[in-house]
Formats: structure tokens, C-alpha cells, sequence
């Protein structure tokens, strides 16, 4: 892709690849793209629709309900496979890094639910709230589920802040933390607040022909 938009330096595009890929979920950043890359902000326009073209890495919008203008947002890229993460990331699988596992779990969540959005017509985006965000928004037929990705082991605390969103929207229908945590049993809680929904059920729930459909 880089001839196509007349990018000659083709290590500093390999190396804009890697690092997209390296901290998929994240907002780019011109500053830490031409840091990067080593292109000018002049260029890193035409760099990121080459990045794109590779299908390596994709855009999630900010959803329209979001707060804050839409087009003063910038969307959040994901890498197409959790795998490249690992890949990219020096040392391989890092168990012992929380941020990093969380990364790959906000991938794989990412990656799904686009996939299930443009099977079933919905509109995926993440939400923009000023004082913070939620990763993920499906709307279908008029209807918002919200969802918050985690490596697990602050599952807990995310509830509450995704309770107090859930609750300021009224079409939102469905709200969970989607955690890798042990698969086979969904966490509910008795007071209405969001559950925590192990990593492997929300895949199940979003593949085709899934005998237990979203929302639980």
C-alpha cells in the first residue's frame, strides 16, 4: 500500500503498522504517530489511510449518543486479531501485565462485535462521555447495549461507573463488563447493575446460530 499513497518511506509505515497494532484500542495521537513513524503531521494523514488499506487495523467511531461532538473525536483503531498484539508486543503474551491482557480482551471483544454488528445491521461505536468513556455501544432497532472490556481482575470496579451510564440512557436496554474471567457462568447482580459476563460467553452469544443470544 504504500506506493498507492506515495509513501516512500516504507520502514517508518512498517513501524506506524506495528505500533497501531502494538496498542490497539487506543485514540491515535499525532505526537506519538510522527514519534513513531518518524513522518511529518503534514504526511500522517495519507500514512493512516495506508495503515488502513492493509486491513490490519480498523476504526471504531465514536457513537453518535456520545456527549461530545462526534466530529471533534477522533475514533479508536483496533487490530483485525488479537494475535498481531502478541506478536508486536516485545516478549510475546505477557501474563503478568494486566494492561496488556486487557488490550487483547478489548480486541477480541472489538473485533466480534463488528463482526456481529454488520451481520445482524446494528451500529457499533464507543462512547465519548467527557469525564471518561465505555468501549463499546451497539445500537439495534432504536436500542443501545453498552459493554466495558477487562482482563478480569478489576472486573468489579468497573460496574459501578457503567451502572451510572447505563442509567443516563433511556433506550439503553442491556449493560455489561465482559471480563476473562472462568467461562460458563454469567455474574449477575441482585441490585439491576450491570453483570460481569466471562470473555468466551459474550463470543458464543455474538457467533451465528448462538442458542443464547444477546442480551442474557
Amino acid at each position: 500500500v504504500g506506493p498507492i499513497h506515495r509513501v516512500r518511506d516504507v520502514e517508518g509505515l512498517e513501524r506506524l503498522i506495528a505500533w497501531m497494532i502494538r496498542d490497539s484500542g487506543q485514540v491515535m495521537r499525532a505526537s506519538e504517530a510522527t514519534a513513531q513513524s518518524g513522518t511529518s503531521r503534514q504526511n500522517l494523514p495519507s500514512w493512516e489511510r495506508a495503515v488502513l488499506d492493509t486491513r490490519l487495523v480498523w476504526q471504531l467511531p465514536v457513537h453518535p449518543r456520545s456527549t461530545r461532538k462526534r466530529v471533534r473525536v477522533r475514533p479508536k483503531l483496533y487490530a483485525v486479531d488479537p494475535g498481531l498484539v502478541t506478536a508486536l508486543t516485545p516478549g510475546g503474551y505477557r501474563s503478568d501485565d494486566g494492561k496488556f491482557r486487557g488490550r487483547l480482551v478489548e480486541t477480541t471483544c472489538a473485533q466480534a462485535l463488528r463482526t456481529y454488528a454488520e451481520r445482524v445491521g446494528g451500529e457499533l461505536g464507543y462512547l465519548e462521555l467527557g469525564r471518561g468513556e465505555v468501549d463499546f455501544a451497539l445500537e439495534l432497532q432504536g436500542r443501545v447495549l453498552l459493554m466495558e472490556a477487562t482482563a478480569g481482575a478489576r472486573s468489579s470496579k468497573k460496574v459501578g461507573p457503567l451502572a451510572t451510564v447505563a442509567a443516563s440512557l433511556p433506550d439503553c436496554d442491556w449493560a455489561a463488563v465482559v471480563a476473562h474471567v472462568p467461562t460458563g457462568t454469567v455474574h449477575p447482580h441482585d441490585d439491576g447493575r450491570p453483570p460481569i459476563v466471562p470473555l468466551h460467553e459474550l463470543l458464543l452469544a455474538l457467533s451465528p446460530g448462538a442458542e443464547v443470544p444477546l442480551p442474557w
